[in-house]
């Protein structure tokens, strides 16, 4: 059994093509000796892109009883008509054997569009279930699934909660086939699946990957949500305050609380300086949208780690800068642009694509 490794976020990409390259080493060069694993996937929930296969998707959930099974298929709209012909026998064979399924959209060749489609049926599922086991079919799409796939279960992977993707081996490939079999196959499909039968699985345990505290991707997400132009420093340092909680732009007296805690004064501001506030509010409301209680948790935590009573607006930008920003960093997550007399923090590519999956 492959031992679970913890990976630093840095690896990610290396230790996909990695697990990829295994895999089909495995499978092209010793498929005759690899063990049927089939026996250990007991229920759980299922999710799979669809392929151009059947028996691949259908045969381990129906024999192994999964609890539910989420498919992932082109929209509607921008299916072929050959896509739209294994999804309809894919259904039929679910419905047959009575396995409970949901149909997922999503472009089945854009790796963000099916990470995304496998992070909801992921918290959808632990939402409502809590402690489920999840099992990601990557072998019945295109590399691009399998590689999504793999992703997501060593990102999203929990103790009490474990994703385990596998790699079903058929007995039969559509190219070893002989014309005879072929003709005899059309009597039954429209179209030829790639693969017939199931000739064992291989499950793949995934790495645990060290990923960055909590509070840390929380503000990640909401620089991510301030564009390309980023959050300054100090933006980033209101988000910590506890009267940016109760901030009203409708309440002055709530500005003027803010702005005092901000800037450390006890007298009040001035009308000029509440209205220019009042800007840099609103963009961060925005940004915050609903989440407030996952503001709640960066407030909370920087109230944990006060480092001096006797505070100043530089103390709250030093400890933004160290523990915010110079952390993201070292996970390459954002890059910093100076524009005119401010610093701004952006999420850089990899940045983005991390939260494409958590």
């Amino acid at each position: 059994m492959v031992k679970y490794i913890k990976y630093n976020i840095h690896y990610i990409s290396k230790l996909t093509i990695l697990t990829i390259l295994i895999i089909l080493i495995i499978i092209n060069v010793n498929c005759g000796e690899t063990m049927d694993e089939v026996g250990k996937i007991r229920g759980g929930v299922h999710i799979a892109v669809q392929g151009y296969e059947v028996d691949r998707i259908t045969e381990v959930p129906i024999k192994r009883r999964a609890e539910k099974v989420y498919l992932i298929c082109m929209p509607e709209e921008e299916d072929s008509e050959r896509g739209k012909e294994f999804k309809n026998m894919i259904i039929e064979r679910f419905e047959k054997n009575k396995i409970d399924y949901e149909i997922l959209e999503a472009n089945i060749f854009n790796l963000d569009e099916i990470a995304k489609k496998i992070k909801y049926a992921i918290n959808k599922e632990r939402k409502e279930f809590e402690e489920v086991k999840f099992y990601i079919n990557v072998s019945s799409g295109s590399t691009i699934g399998c590689i999504a796939g793999i992703t997501c279960a060593m990102i999203l992977n929990k103790e009490n909660s474990k994703i385990i993707p596998y790699y079903v081996i058929p007995k039969k490939l559509l190219d070893s086939l002989s014309d005879e079999e072929c003709k005899k196959l059309k009597e039954e499909y429209k179209y030829l699946p790639r693969s017939f039968g199931v000739k064992n699985v291989l499950l793949i345990y995934p790495f645990n990957i060290s990923l960055p505290r909590e509070e840390l991707l929380i503000f990640l997400k909401f620089i991510n949500r301030a564009g390309d132009r980023g959050l300054t420093i100090k933006e980033l340092s209101i988000l910590t305050r506890e009267e940016f909680l109760d901030v009203n732009l409708n309440n002055e007296e709530s500005i003027r609380r803010l702005i005092k805690a901000i800037e450390h004064i006890n007298s009040n501001p001035s009308r000029i300086r509440i209205e220019r506030y009042k800007r840099t509010i609103q963009k961060l409301l925005e940004i915050v949208g609903d989440d407030k209680e996952e503001l709640n948790k960066i407030v909370n935590w920087r109230n944990r780690t006060k480092f001096s009573e006797n505070k100043t607006p530089q103390s709250d930008l030093v400890w933004v800068n160290k523990n915010v920003v110079e952390k993201l960093k070292e996970f390459e997550l954002i890059v910093d642009e100076k524009i005119g007399r401010s610093r701004y923090i952006k999420v850089s590519e990899k940045g983005k694509m991390l939260l494409n999956y958590i």
